[in-house]
């Protein structure tokens, strides 16, 4: 019988390969506040490649397939090798609070629909933007991710390529007083 070196020839256990775009979307956190009737939306954006590219990138949360809130846009540039943060702020009252069932409420969970697509001009720089950003002490729940490509298709209906899509699930769920009680 052969040693056991050479019964096993190349990769033994579990591997998992990953494919990304030039520029891809590495995280996104959503961070909420039913208190605040806000939501936060941290992303950040890693270019793979060897040179600079224009992006647009643009969040949209989505509930049972209909789309509840649009973040907006922002452009960037993404230098060779580098990671940029953008975040986005905004106002949210409507949104439903994610509950554990019974009398708190079913499990209301979004998806944050993260698109980087390519820019057609030299973006606007964020410092020339009019927003206001701030950080609160709110909840946040830990990204759940899923990813697909689209070959250019793009849900906002532009004819920009779309270079990345990420999805992360998220719910608002902040414990009010009365809660509390229950639970001691």
């Amino acid at each position: 019988r052969p040693p056991i070196q050479e019964e096993f020839w190349g990769l033994v256990g579990d591997v998992c390969l990953t494919a990304v775009s030039d520029v891809s979307v590495t995280d996104t956190w959503v961070i909420t506040s039913w208190r605040n009737a806000t939501i936060e939306t941290r992303v950040w954006v890693t270019n793979h490649g060897d040179r600079e590219h224009a992006v647009s990138v643009e969040c949209q949360a989505v509930r049972a397939g209909r789309t509840r809130l649009r973040t907006g846009s922002k452009d960037a540039i993404v230098k060779q090798r580098q990671t940029v943060e953008l975040r986005f702020l905004k106002p949210w009252i409507e949104a439903e609070t994610w509950g554990i069932g019974g009398k708190y409420g079913p499990p209301n969970l979004y998806h944050m629909v993260t698109t980087v697509r390519e820019h057609e001009k030299s973006p606007t720089p964020d410092s020339a933007r009019s927003s206001s950003l701030s950080l609160s002490s709110s909840s946040s729940t830990a990204p759940s991710r899923t990813r697909t490509r689209t070959g250019g298709a793009d849900p906002y209906g532009s004819d920009r390529a779309v270079l990345d899509q990420h999805f992360t699930r998220f719910g608002f769920r902040e414990l009010i007083q009365s809660q509390a009680a229950d639970i001691i």
